[in-house]
C-alpha cells in the first residue's frame, strides 16, 4: 500500500511503533526491513540505504549469534561478514557494490529466500524522493513485482505531487501499483479528547472552544500542537488550572523564542530569495495564486524566480498546496517568521 500524509502527521510513528511492533506479536519468526529513503540522489545512495536496511532487519530476526550464524548460510550470496564490537554489539556488513544494480537485485533475491521461512514486511519511508534519480522507480518495481506476493510492502510518502507522478502516471513503472491510504487532517474532536487527557494529568484543563483555537492556530499538525501544549505544561501546571487563549498566545510566543535560534540556522540553508519567498508565504498563507502578479509584487521578486522558488520548495515539502492554497509545511516555522522577519 501507499501512504501519504504531510510531516509530522505521525506516518513513520503509527507504522513503526504500532503496525510493526503487532507484525511482530503476530509471527514469531519475522524479518521486517524498514528502508528510509528521505533525500536519495542515485542509485547508490538507494543501495546503501536497502543494504542498510536489509543489515537491521538481519540482526533484529536473528538476536541470538547462535542463529545468527546458522542463518549467515542462508544469505551467503551476499558475502556478509560478522564482526564483534564492545561498544556496538555484533554489526553485520554485506560485501556489496553499492555502484552494482545486480547486487541490488541480489537484497531482494535474499529477501525472498528468508520470506520462505518467516514473515517478513518491507516498509519504504519517503518513497517519492526516489523520483529524482533516473532509472530508480524500474529497478525499484522490477525487484518488487519479483517478490513472493504474501509479503506485505508499505509504501510511506509526505510529498504528495511527487507520489502521484509515481504511482497514476499512465507510463510510470509504479502505474496502478498498490492501494493508497491518506492521512487526512486530524478532527477538532478528537484531538481535543488527547489534550485534555495529557492535560489531565498535569491539573490542567482546556475547553473545546479554545482547544479548537490551539489547533488551528497550529494548523491542526499534531507534532507542532504536541510542542506548544508541552509549553503550556512547562508554564502553567503549577500556577494555574485552567488555559485560556491567552496562555495559548503566551506559550506559543514561549515556543518561538526558545527554538528560534534553531529556525536562524535552519533558514541559513536557503538562499536571500527562498526566504523572502518563505516570509511572504507565511504572512499571506493560505496564498491561492503564488504566481499571480499580486503575490510576486509583495515578495520584490520576478515571476519567474517565484515560479522557480516556488517549485524548489514543494518539491522538498517546505510548502505544501492544499485546497485552500499554498502554506509552509511547519505552522511553527510560518508563525516565526511573521513576527521576526
Amino acid at each position: 500500500m501507499v501512504v501519504f500524509g504531510r510531516r509530522n502527521t505521525g506516518k513513520t510513528s503509527l507504522v513503526k511503533n504500532i503496525v510493526l511492533k503487532d507484525f511482530k506479536r503476530k509471527h514469531k519468526n519475522a524479518f521486517v526491513m524498514f528502508c528510509d529513503l528521505q533525500g536519495v540522489s542515485s542509485l547508490t545512495d538507494i543501495l546503501h540505504r536497502v543494504s542498510i536496511g536489509f543489515q537491521e532487519a538481519f540482526l533484529a530476526a536473528f538476536p541470538v549469534k547462535s542463529k545468527l550464524n546458522e542463518m549467515l548460510e542462508t544469505i551467503k550470496g551476499l558475502r556478509p561478514k560478522i564482526e564483534l564490537d564492545p561498544i556496538m554489539g555484533v554489526s553485520l556488513s554485506l560485501g556489496v557494490d553499492t555502484k552494482s544494480t545486480q547486487s541490488f537485485v541480489e537484497i531482494f533475491r535474499e529477501i525472498t529466500k528468508i520470506s520462505r521461512n518467516f514473515s517478513t514486511a518491507l516498509i519504504f519511508d519517503e518513497f517519492q524522493d526516489v523520483s529524482t534519480v533516473t532509472q530508480a522507480e524500474a529497478l525499484l518495481r522490477d525487484v518488487l513485482q519479483n517478490l513472493p506476493h504474501n509479503i506485505p510492502i508499505v509504501i510511506l510518502g509526505s510529498k504528495k505531487h511527487l507520489l502521484m507522478k509515481i504511482f497514476t502516471a499512465p507510463n510510470a513503472p509504479f502505474a496502478d501499483w498498490g492501494e493508497d491510504i491518506e492521512f487526512s487532517t486530524i478532527t477538532y474532536e478528537e484531538y481535543h479528547s488527547y489534550i485534555a487527557e495529557r492535560f489531565a494529568l498535569h491539573s490542567l484543563t482546556l475547553n473545546k472552544e479554545d482547544s479548537i483555537y490551539l489547533q488551528t492556530l497550529l494548523s491542526r499538525m499534531p507534532e507542532p500542537i504536541n510542542i506548544v501544549c508541552a509549553t503550556i505544561v512547562d508554564l502553567y501546571s503549577k500556577k494555574l488550572s485552567v488555559i485560556s487563549q491567552s496562555e495559548i498566545n503566551q506559550a506559543l510566543i514561549e515556543t518561538l523564542n526558545r527554538i528560534g535560534s534553531r529556525f536562524e540556522e535552519y533558514l541559513k540553508t536557503f538562499t536571500a530569495k527562498e526566504v523572502m519567498f518563505l516570509s511572504q508565504v507565511a504572512k499571506d498563507q493560505p496564498v491561492r495564486e503564488p504566481n499571480g502578479k499580486i503575490f510576486v509584487a509583495k515578495t520584490g521578486l520576478s515571476q519567474k524566480g517565484v515560479n522557480l522558488i516556488f517549485h524548489k520548495l514543494e518539491n522538498d515539502a517546505i510548502v505544501y498546496v492544499t485546497k485552500e492554497g499554498v502554506e509552509l509545511a511547519n505552522p511553527l516555522l510560518a508563525h516565526y517568521l511573521r513576527k521576526y522577519r
